[in-house]
């Protein structure tokens, strides 16, 4: 099931009082604030099209992205793809996690963790939300900064699923860890927007490969 958006900012606003009903219901309280704060936010800033006091963007015409009739996804997206078009983008077999995202949805079936020291997480985001909830609600949205960008309001107002990392003090990890985002839909507008977390505490190190392919040509 998708939902269509026919205008720029408005249809956004719309189309997270669906998210609220089927994606975000069963997150803890912190989390939904976290969201329903974000569209606030996005509500009031948009996107970067004005020219006049905008720096970071006055170089970057954004506004086919802004008038865009994107469609989100509201439920999980059926795993339509192949091992063969997995492998076009991991980056080898000897990997001390990959986490695989189609679609902006985490994949289990072709997720795999074997070579993690004792201590290092690499999971989904949405579990950690439900298992880590005290470390990822200490990090998520205060590293990237919703207060003056329109872009992050949005990812961060429809937070569901990502990837997070977390690296205890003085851990190595010398195996890369790889996140892979996959597009598979033939549609055009589709907008998944999966957000990654990665916590290194002191004296820690690693290697986080970020990947981001799709199986059309869409």
């Amino acid at each position: 099931m998708t939902q269509e958006l026919s205008t720029p900012k408005t249809a956004y606003l719309s189309a997270f009082e669906e998210f609220e009903r089927n994606g975000s219901g069963q997150a803890p309280s912190w989390a939904r604030d976290l969201c329903k704060d974000a569209i606030r936010r996005f509500e009031e800033l948009g996107f970067p099209t004005a020219r006049r006091g905008n720096e970071e963007w006055k170089y970057t015409d954004v506004g086919p992205i802004a008038s865009t009739p994107f469609r989100f996804h509201t439920t999980d997206a059926p795993e339509r793809v192949s091992a063969r078009n997995i492998g076009r983008y991991t980056i080898g077999s000897n990997v001390g996690a990959r986490l695989v995202f189609l679609d902006g949805r985490y994949s289990q079936r072709y997720s795999s963790s074997s070579l993690l020291p004792e201590g290092v997480s690499v999971m989904n985001l949405a579990e950690a939300i439900d298992t880590r909830g005290d470390l990822v609600e200490r990090y998520l949205g205060q590293v990237a900064s919703y207060a003056s960008s329109g872009f992050t309001a949005l990812n961060t107002a429809f937070i569901h699923d990502g990837a997070f990392v977390h690296l205890p003090a003085n851990t190595v990890v010398d195996e890369p860890i790889q996140l892979l985002f996959l597009s598979l839909s033939r549609d055009q507008g589709r907008i998944s927007q999966p957000r990654v977390l990665i916590v290194a505490d002191e004296n820690s190190s690693a290697t986080v490969v970020e990947t981001h392919g799709g199986t059309t040509d869409g």
